[in-house]
C-alpha cells in the first residue's frame, strides 16, 4: 500500500475528483486520454494502471480435422489436424512514452561490429507520472498442430501406443498477469509504441513432441502350485517415453537498453522475440508391477517406477564427447495399493504412502 501527499493544497474534489472523472475533469468521450498537468506528489512518479476504453472480453476459435483408420485387427492409426485462434486477448501497454526517436548502438563484446537501435527520449508525454499502464484486448494468437497416432487395443495382454505432434505457436505477447511493475517487468512488450516486433514464436512454442506408451501382462502361471503362481504370475510391465524440443525464448541484455524505464524486457537489437529454442527433453518412466491375489475380492498390488531424465548439457562437455552430450538423473519410487471389491461399492482403492529411493544423480562422461 502506498501513501501519497499532493503538494499545495488539502485533499478535496480538487485534487481527489469523484469517479469517473479525473483532475482534468470529466473523461473524454472520444476516449483521448488526459493531457493537463498532473499535481506534484512527494516521492517518485506514480504508477498507473487503468482498462483501455475499447475493451472487449477475449474469445477463442477451435477447428479440428482428422480420420481413423484400422490396418489390422487391434491396430488403428489416425492423422488430425488441430488449429486454435486467440482474438482480443490480454496485455498490458506502457502509454505514457512517446515512439522513440533517438539513435543509438552498442558493440558487439569482442569484435568492432556495432548493432544500431532506437531510444526513449524522457521525460514521458504526461509529465509527473511514470508508467501509465492500459490493460487492452489487443492481442492475438493462432496454433496449428499435426497429430499422427498409431494405437494398439488391448488385446492378448498387450496394449501400445504411439504418438507425434508438430506444432507451431505465433503470437503477440498476450500477457494478462503483467500487473506487478517490476516483478513482472519481462512480460510487457519490448516497444509499448509499436507491438508489431514482438510478434513471434509463443513461450509454449513446443515444435516436436513424441510419446510412446505400453503395457504387458505376463501370463498369470495358471498352470502351477498356488505358491509359484503367486510368485511368477500377477506381473505387468509398463513405460512411457516422452522426447521433445524445447520452449522458445528471448535473448534479452541485462539493462534498460531503449530507456523505456524497463530494465527487463530489453531484446539485443536486430533479434525477433522468442527466437531460440531451451535444449529438447527426453525421459524414460518404466514401471513395474506385481499383483497378489489374497482372495477372490482382495489383491495386494506392488508397483515399482523408476524415472531417467536425458538432458544435453551445456557445461563442462566438448563437441567431440559424446558421452557427454546426455545428462541421466534416476528417481526410483515404491508404493502398495490395496484393491477390494465388492457387488455393493465397486473396486475400492486403498493407496499406502509411496516410498523414495533418490541415488545420486550422475552423468555420463563426467
Amino acid at each position: 500500500m502506498q501513501t501519497r501527499t499532493f503538494l499545495g493544497g488539502t485533499s478535496g474534489p480538487s485534487l481527489i475528483p469523484p469517479y469517473p472523472d479525473t483532475i482534468c475533469g470529466p473523461p473524454d468521450p472520444s476516449g483521448a486520454l488526459p493531457n493537463c498537468a498532473a499535481p506534484s506528489v512527494g516521492g517518485s512518479d506514480p504508477l498507473l494502471q487503468f482498462f483501455s476504453p475499447t475493451y472487449v472480453q477475449p474469445y477463442t476459435q477451435q477447428g479440428s480435422l482428422g480420420f481413423e483408420i484400422q490396418t489390422h485387427k487391434d491396430w488403428l492409426i489416425s492423422a488430425s489436424y488441430l488449429a486454435v485462434k486467440g482474438t482480443h486477448l490480454q496485455r498490458f501497454r506502457d502509454v505514457n512514452l512517446a515512439p522513440p526517436e533517438a539513435a543509438a548502438s552498442i558493440g558487439i563484446a569482442g569484435t568492432t561490429s556495432t548493432l544500431s537501435y532506437q531510444q526513449f527520449v524522457l521525460p514521458r508525454p504526461i509529465a509527473g507520472f511514470g508508467r501509465i499502464l492500459l490493460m487492452e484486448s489487443s492481442a492475438n494468437s493462432i496454433y496449428n498442430a499435426l497429430v499422427l497416432q498409431i494405437r494398439k487395443r488391448y488385446a492378448h495382454g498387450f496394449q501400445l501406443s504411439a504418438s507425434y505432434t508438430f506444432s507451431r505457436t505465433i503470437d503477440d505477447n498476450p500477457e494478462p498477469i503483467a500487473v506487478n511493475p517490476t516483478a513482472t517487468d519481462n512480460l510487457l512488450l519490448s516497444d509499448a509504441t509499436n507491438p508489431r516486433p514482438d510478434r513471434g514464436f509463443g513461450v509454449n512454442d513446443q515444435r516436436h513432441r513424441l510419446v510412446l506408451s505400453g503395457i504387458w501382462q505376463i501370463g498369470e502361471a495358471r498352470s502351477f502350485a498356488r505358491a509359484p503362481r503367486m510368485l511368477l504370475g500377477g506381473w505387468e510391465l509398463s513405460g512411457i517415453f516422452t522426447a521433445q524440443s524445447g520452449l522458445s525464448y528471448s535473448a534479452l541484455v541485462s539493462f534498460d537498453l531503449n530507456n523505456d524505464g524497463n530494465s527487463n524486457n530489453d531484446r539485443t537489437p536486430g533479434l525477433g522475440r522468442n527466437t531460440f529454442h531451451l535444449p529438447r527433453s527426453i525421459s524414460l518412466d518404466p514401471r513395474v508391477t506385481k499383483n497378489l491375489p489374497i482372495s477372490e475380492h482382495v489383491r495386494l498390488q506392488l508397483i515399482g517406477g523408476g524415472l531417467q531424465h536425458l538432458q544435453p548439457r551445456q557445461h563442462h562437455c566438448r563437441a567431440h564427447h559424446a558421452a557427454c552430450a546426455l545428462q541421466h538423473r534416476f528417481r526410483v519410487r515404491c508404493r502398495w495399493t490395496l484393491l477390494s471389491r465388492s457387488s455393493e461399492l465397486g473396486t475400492q482403492r486403498v493407496r499406502c504412502p509411496d516410498s523414495h529411493v533418490r541415488p545420486a544423480h550422475h552423468a555420463a562422461g563426467a
